[in-house]
């Protein structure tokens, strides 16, 4: 297994104390001498990780009282929005961060803008984008049933948008990348070109956009997402986008592009109960309902699918749900490729979140008892991962010896 990059960072007792970047953040087919090396200025989108992010953005939307927990969503979103399947329930915004909303992913969780369109017709049974209905589970009730899904986290950005006036991006600059001085976001065009030539390309070595292609370990590396070598990125959202229509635009559940530097200082933050520099970025009373459970998997697991995205395939990745990020309860086995034990040691219960997408793996782990964590990005892989099967979890092998790598000898 080839990695196109590695960025790495850990903090111990609060403080950044490692940071390695190692590989390329861009190849040029047709002069690989002129390849460009990763930094710790190189901007990853880094998948799902994002979801903790728009999290932190939530939750300080809560305590403005603009947007409740509990609160139904069809109040602040302008439509009521029900599973078909049980009408009399409705979804909430602790339900979207708990994963518990019974939205699912099968028909699709982003829209393009285009004139008209509402998430309204994707989301309501009269809607002419809301097809065979597949966008909602049958199983069980909201709040019933756990199932790892995108889609919602769209609907939170479309919530975000209206409860507070300021389209999903530019949101989240004023909630949190701006009070914590951290480059990056969830618009790269919105960059200055200074800093989007950091941005990473992500690849794999398989042709883009066919997904049962075979991989190539011995071809070239191909991009699969941020190649911006012929032109800058662009707005996904035009100038007559109106603001809580689509807040799947900007991927409030995976598109943003962040160093490992800029994480480690929301981590950093997340460890001094909120603050950052001496500035308070979110409430401690906030981040303690982050890392209070609210769901966990039942003894016979009748209660939630622990394979994440992956429900056909039993791994026990996730066993239990704060608000926005998962917490590690270190199970292993009985076969390898089985759980979420994060370290070959064991006995490690952090808290975080993993990312998933276009060939980047990322992780995004601390334990705010010990005030240490750790972040790991990887921009592209040679080899199919889901083939590299782990010897005690249900992360890739390569992921397994990362983590490990920096736990043995940071932290134990």
């Amino acid at each position: 297994m080839r990695l196109a990059s590695l960025s790495v960072a850990a903090v111990r007792d609060r403080m950044l104390v490692f940071d390695h970047h190692v590989g390329h953040a861009r190849f040029d087919p047709a002069h690989p001498q002129c390849a460009t090396a990763v930094n710790p200025s190189t901007l990853f989108r880094v998948a799902s990780i994002s979801k903790l992010i728009t999290t932190l953005g939530a939750m300080k939307l809560v305590e403005r009282g603009l947007l409740s927990l509990d609160r139904d969503l069809s109040d602040d979103l302008g439509f009521t929005l029900r599973n078909p399947h049980f009408p009399n329930s409705a979804i909430t915004t602790r339900m979207i961060l708990s994963h518990t909303s019974s939205m699912r992913d099968e028909d699709g969780y982003f829209w393009p803008d285009t004139p008209g369109f509402s998430l309204r017709d994707a989301l309501t049974p009269t809607g002419h984008a809301f097809g065979e209905g597949k966008k909602f589970s049958d199983r069980a009730p909201p709040g019933e049933f756990f199932q790892y899904a995108n889609l919602p986290w769209g609907v939170l950005g479309t919530v975000m948008e209206r409860v507070s006036g300021q389209r999903f991006d530019r949101l989240m600059h004023t909630l949190i990348f701006d009070p914590l001085d951290v480059v990056g976001g969830f618009n790269p065009s919105s960059l200055a070109e200074s800093e989007q030539m950091h941005l990473a390309t992500l690849y794999r070595k398989r042709p883009a956009g066919v997904d049962d292609a075979p991989w190539q370990p011995d071809g070239p590396w191909i991009a699969q997402a941020d190649d911006y070598s012929v032109s800058p990125p662009k707005c996904p959202a035009s100038e007559d986008y109106r603001i809580g229509t689509n807040g799947t635009l900007f991927g409030p559940q995976g598109s943003c592009r962040i160093s490992a530097i800029g994480l480690a200082k929301i981590m950093l933050m997340m460890l001094n109960q909120g603050s950052f520099k001496k500035k308070t970025i979110i409430a401690p009373e906030s981040l303690q309902m982050m890392l209070t459970h609210a769901w966990m998997l039942n003894a016979d697991a009748s209660n939630g699918n622990s394979g994440g995205e992956f429900e056909s395939r039993p791994t026990r990745a996730m066993n239990a749900w704060g608000l926005g990020m998962q917490h590690v309860v270190d199970i292993s086995g009985p076969q390898s490729g089985t759980g979420d034990r994060v370290v070959e040691s064991g006995h490690w219960q952090p808290w975080g979140h993993f990312g998933d997408a276009y060939g980047l793996r990322s992780g995004f782990l601390f334990d705010p008892d010990q005030g240490n964590g750790l972040i790991y990005i990887v921009s592209g892989t040679s080899n199919d991962p889901h083939q590299q099967t782990g010897h005690y979890s249900a992360n890739a092998r390569f992921e397994e010896r990362i983590v490990s790598t920096v736990y043995r000898n940071l932290f134990s």
